[in-house]
């Protein structure tokens, strides 16, 4: 499990792809987080996914623990990653959503999920190899509550995604970030917190 109390502040843990100054550990309310910082409103800066594994990984599962903060009434997206499989909460339109290929959705299961900021969610994403297709599911609860035994997103694919790496995804709400002020005196935008990172082979 990655607590990330061992990596030093400001930085992130060695080997992550995608992560130098997208992401940043730093200690928010006594503890030890990764932060995906809001400083940068660029579509590129905004929006990320931090790689943890190789892309040959296949057969496992992924938890991460996540809260997001509010600024001029945004929250972002934020979630997990896994064989190319994306599960993450959509703040603007209050979904959870699961899916491949975000340019051009091929897998897409998405309901609408009420969450807020300043709460602490937990998300889980596995995928299984079943013959020539995967089940892909995905759930979500409240950090603090037991994990429910259902999934809640659930998906066979009959054209599976057979390995990818591991991560974690964020999107800073570009109009959260306020505009024009000097670099050193510019306020965060809504920053996404990420804690007890768990990565397990499937059984």
């Amino acid at each position: 499990m990655q607590d990330f109390e061992k990596v030093p502040e400001n930085a992130v843990p060695g080997g992550w792809v995608n992560s130098a100054v997208k992401f940043q550990t730093r200690t928010v309310e006594g503890q030890k987080v990764l932060v995906k910082t809001a400083t940068n409103p660029n579509p590129l800066a905004a929006r990320a996914n931090a790689f943890i594994s190789t892309p040959d990984w296949k057969e496992y599962t992924i938890q991460c623990d996540m809260m997001a903060k509010r600024v001029k009434d945004q929250i972002g997206d934020m979630g997990v990653v896994a064989n190319r499989y994306s599960l993450y909460l959509q703040g603007d339109l209050q979904q959870f959503r699961l899916v491949s290929w975000g340019g051009l959705l091929r897998i897409d299961q998405t309901i609408s999920y009420p969450w807020t900021d300043n709460v602490w969610y937990t998300l889980k994403l596995t995928v299984t190899q079943q013959g020539d297709d995967a089940l892909v599911r995905g759930k979500i609860w409240l950090k603090d509550q037991p994990e429910p035994a259902e999934w809640t997103l659930e998906v066979v694919d009959k054209a599976p995604n057979l390995n990818g790496a591991a991560g974690i995804y964020g999107r800073v709400p570009p109009g959260s970030i306020e505009m024009g002020a000097k670099p050193a005196d510019t306020k965060p935008g809504a920053e996404m917190y990420f804690d007890n990172l768990k990565i397990t082979p499937n059984k």
